[in-house]
This record gives structure tokens, C-alpha cells and sequence, in this order.
């Protein structure tokens, strides 16, 4: 297993997720798993959840984290925006999280490239991008680990999107 894979494998994550209204705790389960899955990360890694002020009730959301004890941050949506406007580009050194974008411009397209089929949840929400912003967030991180991958069923409808983020401190897992 190589440095990255062990680092990635032993983080603390958090999960940023934006999903429709009424989505169940299954089909966002089974999402989380295979995007996890994807990356080499581990379901056990998973420290919190973190989403738009508007899911705060969301029935599956609000199960899927009680199921697994993780604790759910929401955001409004002037603090998601505040976010993708004011990104950075991450510190990259050997001892750093792993970082795709090499400056704070490519790291704002990158979110305005992931929100640019998100107009309809720009005008709902207030918001073009709720995973990657909310994951980086509640983590205290400046880019994702893992950018914002749009998830449904084979054959069917996108349903939800899943950024994850690596906790910058264990103390901040349970805040």
C-alpha cells in the first residue's frame, strides 16, 4: 500500500453531502459506500456529516447519522458561497493532505465546474455547491480530498453528491 493510500486509510473524514428531498437512508448508504469504495477510504475513517441548513431535518440524512453515531453540521447557504469564493489552494508538502489543485484559480473553477449542473440547486438552496464546501468546512480543510462526485443508481437519476474531506484535527471531529 503506498504513503498516500495508507495516509487516506487512516484519516478522519467528513463527508459533505447534498442529496434531493426524501432520499432514503438506504440509497444514501449505498452511495457513501461505493464512493468510499472508489477511493481506497474506509466507511470506519468517517467522522462527521456536513450539509446545507436546509437538510438539517432531511429524514435519511438525519437516520443515516444517528445509524453510524456521526454528527450532522449544516451550513447556510451565505457560508457555502462564502467558501467557494474565498477557496485556497492548499499548503503541499509531503507531510499535507494530497492536493489536485495547484492554485486558489483552479480550485474555484474546479467548484464552478462541479456546480455547473447545480442551477436548479442554486435557486432552491441559495447555493451553486453544497458538498465540497460544506465537507471542507465542518473538516477545517482547504480542498477536498475527494471533490464532489454526483452518485444515483445505474439507469437512474443523480439523486446525491458526496465530497469528503479530511479532518485537519480530532478535536474538531465531535464540534
Amino acid at each position: 500500500m503506498s504513503e498516500v493510500a495508507r495516509a487516506r486509510d487512516a484519516s478522519a473524514l467528513v463527508l459533505g453531502i447534498g442529496c434531493m428531498r426524501g432520499t432514503s437512508e438506504e440509497r444514501l448508504s449505498g452511495g457513501i459506500r461505493e464512493v468510499l469504495a472508489a477511493h481506497g477510504l474506509a466507511l470506519a475513517s468517517v467522522r462527521a456529516v456536513a450539509t446545507v441548513d436546509d437538510k438539517r431535518d432531511e429524514p435519511g440524512l438525519t437516520a443515516l447519522c444517528a445509524r453510524h453515531g456521526w454528527p450532522l453540521t449544516t451550513y447556510s447557504a451565505a457560508q457555502l458561497r462564502a467558501f467557494c469564493s474565498a477557496a485556497q489552494p492548499c499548503a503541499f508538502d509531503s507531510a499535507a493532505q494530497p492536493c489536485a489543485f495547484d492554485s486558489a484559480a483552479q480550485l474555484r473553477a474546479s467548484m464552478r465546474d462541479a456546480s455547473r449542473d447545480s442551477e436548479v440547486v442554486a435557486q432552491h438552496v441559495g447555493t451553486p455547491a453544497v458538498a465540497e464546501p460544506a465537507a471542507c468546512l465542518r473538516a477545517g480543510a482547504a480542498v477536498p480530498l475527494v471533490p464532489k462526485t454526483a452518485y444515483g443508481e445505474p439507469g437512474g437519476p443523480r439523486f446525491m453528491t458526496i465530497a469528503i474531506a479530511r479532518l485537519e484535527s480530532e478535536e474538531t471531529a465531535h464540534g
